[in-house]
């Protein structure tokens, strides 16, 4: 029998060259986890904990627009809201600082506060109390 050659299967060739060939990535890779919170390399300071934040509550967005599909949008709308994490990264609480316009978008984005996956937890860097972070998102059709 002819040896076989070990080869790399062509999902880790072509995840190797994606690796070899894409810009880096701002902040770190964040992924939902079977438990509903995001797993992820541990952010090393606020800045990059800031930054996680706002990619999670972004990709969180993106489903608001197709949520709403009797509400005809004729340009992008944005909102503003703020969200409460305490020092575990569970978010505890968030409000509409700046309304859409329309009731329906700003009440999506409140469940979209209420139903996001805790974070990790603050960075040594973080004061140890409870935060207050203010987010704005753009949705359009």
């Amino acid at each position: 029998m002819i040896p076989r050659r070990k080869s790399v299967a062509p999902c880790v060739a072509l995840a190797l060259s994606l690796a070899v060939t894409l810009p880096a990535v701002v902040g770190p890779a964040a992924a939902q986890t079977q438990f509903g919170s995001i797993e992820t390399m541990r952010p090393a300071d606020m800045q990059e904990w800031g930054t996680l934040l706002s990619a999670n509550v972004h990709r969180q967005a993106g489903t608001i627009a197709g949520s709403m599909s009797n509400l005809t949008l004729t340009e992008p709308v944005e909102l503003s809201f703020s969200l409460t994490v305490d020092p575990s990264g569970t978010i505890v609480s968030g409000r509409v600082v700046d309304s859409s316009g329309y009731g329906a978008l700003d009440e999506a984005a409140l469940r979209l506060v209420r139903n996001m996956p805790p974070m990790p937890a603050f960075t040594p860097d973080m004061p140890q109390e409870p935060l207050t972070f203010r987010q704005r998102i753009t949705i359009q059709r």
